[in-house]
């Protein structure tokens, strides 16, 4: 995964990681505000479940809206701060034409002159037609892939933990990682399509290097 920030002004920025980025319009200490951008990857004949293959491939989709972000000076050590954000995004593709929204808190503290470790909490929520097109079931698609036949519908999608850490080798290069665990909630997680074919917990993790100009 490759990813990327650009900086200008004291506080504007341009980010981007993985399949995901946003942008901060705000020249502003602790507030920003900005268009956010997000690409699902869709289901391909290559998934490993033979009846989710049986659904039908559904192609990536691209999803575009605005996020806010608030960070404060922790109360509880100086030099550390808490960041609060949330972004609501739509498919413009007609691939799930549906609405996805998240919020979430981050604490970030620094350990020593090189280290800095980020913790975060998020929930994401997401539309009736993202949730059928996903996690639903249909009449033709139960009776094609041996499933049964389940309406997914709007609510809470899942809940994630994660951790990121970044050590500073020098002013340019540095060295950083993530840990997430993410667990799907509600009738996501009953969908057949997770809770027979699938799995409704997920752990992820990653490592790279840094290289700022």
């Amino acid at each position: 995964m490759i990813g990327g920030e650009l900086r200008w002004d004291d506080h504007r920025y341009a980010t981007f990681d993985g399949a995901s980025g946003r942008i901060n319009m705000l020249d502003q200490v602790g507030l920003e505000f900005g268009p956010a951008i997000n690409i699902t990857f869709g289901r391909d004949k290559d998934i490993e479940s033979r009846k989710v293959r049986l659904l039908g491939e559904i192609d990536p989709a691209v999803e575009l809206g605005a996020y806010v972000a608030y960070q404060i000076d922790s109360p509880m050590r100086a030099g550390d701060t808490i960041r609060f954000a949330g972004q609501v995004l739509a498919d413009v593709t007609d691939v799930h034409g549906g609405v996805l929204g998240d919020v979430s808190a981050t604490y970030s503290t620094s350990i020593g002159d090189r280290w800095r470790v980020s913790t975060s909490a998020a929930l994401s929520f997401a539309s009736d037609d993202y949730a059928e097109t996903y996690f639903s079931v249909t009449p033709s698609g139960a009776a094609i892939s041996g499933l049964p036949r389940t309406t997914v519908e709007a609510g809470a999608k899942d809940f994630s933990l994660s951790a990121n850490f970044s050590y500073g080798f020098s002013e340019r290069w540095s060295l950083f990682g993530l840990v997430e665990y993410s667990r799907l909630l509600g009738d996501f997680a009953d969908s057949p399509i997770v809770a027979r074919e699938g799995d409704e917990n997920q752990v992820s993790a990653g490592i790279g290097v840094g290289w700022r100009f």
